[in-house]
This record gives C-alpha cells, structure tokens and sequence, in this order.
C-alpha cells in the first residue's frame, strides 16, 4: 500500500513539474528542431504547447503530462519532456523538444 501510495506521489510531482515548465518554459530549456524552427507560426506552436491539456489515457498512459502531439495549419509536431536530475545540480531540468512531422 505505501509503495502505491509513494508512487502515485511521485507521478503527481512529475505531472506537476511538466505542467509547471510546460505552461511557463521557465526554468529548462527548450530545445526546437530545424524543421520546427523554420515553420512559418513557430510561436504560435510553442503557445499550443504552453496551452496543452488534452492529456488522457491513450496519450498519456503514465499520468506524468510528458508527451504531447498538436495539428497546426497542416503540420504536425510532436513534444516531449524530460525532467532529469544530478549529483551535480539539486534542480530538474526539462527539455521538450519540438519537432515538425513530415507529409
């Protein structure tokens, strides 16, 4: 029961981290890919990611917030994030990256 109940803590935690960074992107990095980069409505799209909450058990399995795809005038993108944390530093790091899907 407690290993439950640890587990579900630390995914409210992740879900609360990737919300926190991916309605802020304060505090990470945002990595873009050169296609994502070169499409005409790049700021548009990091405000569909910002905005992001269609989150459900087809897409977001674990509950962690971590993934997302989005549609915009034609052309899919793809995010992903990835907290990750060191010895070195006492703060999470998350990188979603955007990538612009072909066809």
């Amino acid at each position: 029961m407690t290993d439950l109940l640890d587990l579900a803590r630390r995914r409210a935690e992740i879900q609360r981290l990737n919300d926190e960074f991916r309605s802020t992107f304060f505090m990470g990095e945002v990595c873009i890919t050169q296609g994502a980069l070169a499409f005409r409505g790049v700021h548009e799209v990091l405000d569909l990611v910002r905005n992001y909450t269609d989150f459900n058990e087809q897409n977001d399995p674990y509950g962690e917030h971590d993934f997302g795809a989005i549609s915009f005038r034609g052309a899919g993108f793809f995010w992903k994030s990835t907290t990750t944390t060191s010895e070195w530093t006492k703060t999470a790091r998350t990188l979603p990256i955007l990538t612009k899907r072909r066809g």
